[in-house]
């Protein structure tokens, strides 16, 4: 253990509610989270689970820094064809930009995720996120 202190670590797996479960906790009380996973993926275990872990948790650091956002609604849903949508609303007070002039870790993170498949807009007081992600590899 002592020399290869990794070892193991990277090849458990979680299913997808674990994984989701674990990413928002160190949240809980900093932002108020309303989750729906769709029953039909909430067990799913493979490599994407983590991928997803990971997008969830940018994007709650994104609303929380960003946006100063006190509460969010998140949805994964399977959206059919081997992808899961994830979609969240929150109520940042501080809209994203028009534009994106410099991209930094989460733009990256959610590139490689979804292929490019994901968006961020302000829908009234609301910011929308939108990501679309195959959840097979």
């Amino acid at each position: 253990l002592l020399a290869n202190p990794d070892l193991g670590f990277d090849e458990e797996s979680v299913d997808l509610q674990s994984e989701v479960a674990s990413r928002l906790d160190p949240w809980r009380g900093l932002l108020g989270v309303t989750l729906m996973i769709d029953d039909e993926i909430a067990s799913i275990r493979n490599s994407r689970v983590r991928d997803i872990g990971q997008v969830i948790e940018e994007l709650i650091s994104n609303s929380i820094r960003h946006g100063r956002s006190e509460k969010i609604d998140l949805k994964l849903m399977r959206a059919g064809n081997g992808n899961i949508d994830i979609t969240a609303v929150d109520d940042a007070t501080i809209p994203p930009p028009e534009s994106i002039s410099q991209y930094g870790l989460g733009t990256r993170i959610f590139n490689l995720a979804s292929d490019g498949r994901w968006s961020i807009i302000r829908v009234g007081s609301s910011t929308v996120f939108k990501l679309r992600m195959s959840i097979e590899k």
